[in-house]
């Protein structure tokens, strides 16, 4: 089974901060980890191991909009209709 979480997130540059959200379907294991921990989610904090997926897509949804960052806000469940 899958759910939709959307993610808010920053996006920084010199002199500028963006915040943006998106949604993303995720396995629902994923999403109950991401909704549940939050920027301590195993899928969102980076550790030891290195970056982590949710991590990498923001970070590349920022390079293409022009940003050198981005920041993990928030992970709330989106509802289907």
């Amino acid at each position: 089974m899958r759910k939709n979480v959307c993610i808010t997130y920053h996006m920084s540059k010199e002199n500028e901060v963006a915040e943006t959200c998106i949604t993303i379907p995720m396995d629902a294991a994923v999403a109950d980890d991401v909704l549940a921990n939050q920027e301590n989610s195993q899928y969102v904090k980076e550790g030891s191991s290195g970056i982590t997926s949710i991590k990498q897509i923001l970070s590349n949804l920022a390079e293409l909009q022009g940003y050198v960052e981005a920041h993990f806000c928030c992970a709330e469940e989106q509802s289907t209709l």
